[in-house]
């Protein structure tokens, strides 16, 4: 049985262009669905879990390495695509991305790196001796 939904959309000026994005408004569909708990770690006690000798880097060029390409189901055609927003308003959007990516994340844990990987939300935090 097809649903029809309603509801707002705004248009949003994209920064630092003259471009707009469609944003919806989700404040309705956030008080009707439940609201979904995780068991997140304390953002004051996580960074515990490094070791003191480890030394602290950012590489805020990474967006490249984390590339994705997808292939359009109907045409057949690939497009690589990197991500540049997370999908802001759905009140559950945090806790379903973390559930996601955590079996992902797994699955690098069980190669013994010998280092340390956090996750919180959609931050990663790798950290190692050398």
């Amino acid at each position: 049985m097809p649903v029809s939904v309603e509801h707002p959309f705004a248009p949003v000026m994209k920064p630092g262009t003259n471009d707009y994005c469609l944003a919806q408004d989700l404040r309705v569909i956030n008080e009707a669905i439940v609201t979904l708990h995780s068991a997140l770690p304390n953002p004051y006690t996580l960074l515990v879990l490094i070791p003191f000798e480890a030394g602290w880097f950012t590489s805020s060029n990474s967006q490249p390495l984390f590339a994705f390409e997808w292939e359009n189901p109907i045409t057949g055609t690939k497009e690589q695509f990197t991500w540049t927003i997370f999908p802001q308003g759905f009140k559950n959007s945090p806790i379903l991305f973390s559930g996601a990516l955590a079996p992902d994340l797994a699955r690098f844990l069980e190669w013994d790196l010998e280092c340390v990987l956090l996750q919180y939300v959609d931050d990663l935090l790798l950290a190692s001796s050398t």
